[in-house]
């Protein structure tokens, strides 16, 4: 109930003084499993509220509205417990990266924040807007790029400080900032999950051949940038099997997501 109020730090607190007068600290990791079963439970009786013939139209979708809610709460408990968490999605050019930050972001509710997005915010450039060559060169400079990363860093770690779990969406080509980012997480006692996004060479190549008639597009990367930017990426061998999850993101984003979230549950 605080969870779903707005209060996770009052809901920790709560857990802890339990843990530490019962004298049983096992309770931390048996709490989110119960608490992500109430949460399936009640949105379950909200969403067999919302469709009793009985009920008025408006308090119908009030249950549906309530019911989403607690769902996405299940969720939020499912991937990652109950104390907040960084979900970086990390990856070559047209790997499929955005998409599932984006849909990891829409069905949990955390926000999302986009190095692509930022970037163009930091430079004052509509976000659909593919400049020329030089204003191009200019956008992607080493220092556009290093307070790029500088302010992302920055919102992330506040929306962590809310309480909130944070989506990550960057390339994060260089270890220096996967590096900076860890340091930063590990002083702020927050874990950090990363998910690698790849794709076949002919669906990266179809992808970004669509960028080209796609207005709606943020990000500058087209067909004749793939071979520099692939060879300009730095492969993250640093990060150990328990740090990192790598999903082919070649199929549609419904079913990438869905297996994605198999891999996420905390187990």
């Amino acid at each position: 109930d605080l969870d779903f109020n707005g209060r996770p730090d009052l809901a920790r607190y709560i857990v802890e003084r339990f843990a530490v007068l019962l004298d049983d600290h096992g309770i931390r990791a048996l709490m989110d499993f119960y608490k992500c079963y109430r949460a399936c439970v009640r949105g379950k009786v909200e969403s067999l509220h919302a469709h009793a013939e009985t009920v008025a139209e408006a308090e119908k979708q009030s249950s549906l509205q309530l019911a989403r809610r607690y769902f996405q709460l299940a969720l939020q408990y499912a991937v990652a417990g109950s104390r907040p968490c960084v979900f970086v999605f990390m990856g070559k050019v047209a790997s499929g990266k955005s998409a599932l930050a984006a849909a990891l972001g829409q069905e949990t509710g955390w926000p999302v924040h986009s190095s692509d997005r930022l970037r163009k915010t930091l430079a004052g450039t509509p976000l659909n807007h593919r400049g020329s060559e030089a204003e191009r060169a200019e956008l992607y400079a080493p220092a556009m790029t290093k307070k790029t990363y500088e302010l992302l860093f920055e919102q992330s770690l506040a929306t962590l400080r809310e309480g909130h779990s944070v989506v990550i969406d960057a390339t994060f080509s260089k270890r220096e900032h996967r590096d900076a980012l860890k340091k930063l997480m590990a002083a702020e006692g927050c874990d950090v999950r990363w998910i690698e996004a790849y794709a076949s060479e002919a669906v990266v190549r179809e992808r970004l051949v669509q960028r080209d008639g796609d207005c709606e597009v943020v990000s500058d990367a087209r067909l004749e940038d793939w071979k520099r930017l692939s060879a300009d990426y730095e492969a993250p061998d640093e990060l150990s099997p328990e740090e990192k999850r790598c999903i082919l993101a070649d199929g549609k984003i419904d079913q990438v997501f869905g297996t994605l979230l198999k891999e996420l549950v905390v187990r």
